[in-house]
């Protein structure tokens, strides 16, 4: 940032950041890129799912045709472990609800920052991540 502004909180502490409700969704998602666990590589292109070079993806569901599962692919933002897992169960499971906007946010600043991924998307859903 400048002299006169201070710098972006960092991922976890979002709530606190001078920029969480006027900074543009990929300052968000650039200054949370610092700390979140980038998707491994390789990884599959159906699921974002970390795999072995040369192998199927572990997840029967990604062997299917597309008609059949029902989507065409689940881009992940960043790996589910340490603080976002730990954010991510705060929301689901301790009612956190301010951390809808910030990973709102964060979901914006992706696809706002990965043109190439969004191109000929037609719609954008929720994943769960647990049918239980």
């Amino acid at each position: 940032m400048t002299a006169s502004l201070p710098d972006p909180a960092g991922f976890p502490d979002c709530p606190v950041c001078a920029y969480r409700i006027t900074g543009t969704a990929r300052l968000c998602s650039q200054c949370a890129g610092r700390t979140l666990w980038p998707v491994a590589e390789p990884h599959c292109p159906v699921c974002s799912q970390a795999g072995a070079p040369g192998r199927a993806c572990s997840n029967r569901v990604c062997g299917l045709p597309e008609a059949e599962r029902g989507f065409s692919r689940v881009d992940a933002v960043a790996m589910y472990s340490g603080a976002l897992r730990d954010k991510i169960h705060k929301l689901k499971y301790e009612g956190r609800a301010g951390w809808a906007m910030i990973f709102g946010r964060l979901l914006v600043g992706w696809m706002d920052s990965h043109p190439e991924a969004m191109r000929g998307v037609d719609y954008i859903v929720g994943n769960p991540t647990h049918t239980g």
